[in-house]
């Protein structure tokens, strides 16, 4: 990164997850002017490691003379990761999340660093938590404003998010991705399946067959 780069820097976003850290650079104005992300997940680190981790793979500044804060969101925040944010209820807006931000010490290797809480759902037949989805729902909000939206977001676990009028309502996580990766690779289906890449028509099949017959599911996948 060239010294004029790191001169723009007004703060860092990290979106710290299980697997992978992501590193955001932002200007004055908001605007991403750098990214890293093949940096270590939580489960790679020990909860000392993670300041070094971060101050090894963001961006040199000896010659700005500042530090730029950062912000991280994700399972940086977990019990077992780097400090534990406690998880805000639903309910959430905006302001309550980054209310329940929480200051970690960190040495002069790395700028201040904030760790933003998860979500917490206590719905009483499914209780559910959040972390890292939230921050980019409510970017969502903040850049498109309120409305009533449920959001999707695919992955090893997928999360679905209940918006009315900029205020997190509720949350869904569903092990869609991780099933797949079980059946795919450890289940007596992976001696019939291909590495062809996704197939949008039998995408949609099964998507079709599922809602029309959920009781059907497991029989269909046979």
């Amino acid at each position: 990164m060239t010294d004029d780069i790191a001169a723009r820097i007004a703060w860092i976003g990290a979106d710290w997850g299980t697997t992978r850290l992501r590193l955001f650079a932002f200007d004055d104005a908001d605007e991403i002017i750098a990214s890293r992300t093949d940096g270590p997940g939580m489960n790679a680190l020990k909860p000392d490691e993670f300041e070094p981790a971060l101050a090894r793979l963001g961006w040199t500044f000896r010659d700005t003379g500042k530090l730029p804060p950062v912000l991280i969101c994700g399972m940086a925040g977990a019990r077992q990761g780097w400090m534990e944010a406690p998880y805000v209820e639903l309910p959430a807006t905006l302001d309550l999340i980054v209310g329940g931000a929480v200051t970690v010490p960190c040495a002069a290797s790395v700028g201040p660093v904030r760790i933003l809480p998860g979500l917490c759902y206590r719905y009483p037949p499914a209780p559910d938590v959040v972390r890292g989805e939230e921050t980019q729902a409510l970017g969502l909000v903040a850049t498109a404003g309120p409305g009533d939206v449920t959001l999707v977001m695919p992955g090893t676990h997928s999360k679905w998010l209940d918006l009315r009028d900029g205020v997190v309502t509720s949350s869904h996580t569903f092990m869609t991705g991780e099933v797949f990766d079980l059946l795919a690779r450890q289940s007596v289906l992976r001696h019939s399946l291909t590495a062809d890449g996704f197939d949008d028509t039998a995408f949609l099949r099964g998507v079709r067959e599922g809602a029309h017959r959920p009781d059907l599911l497991l029989s269909r996948l046979f």
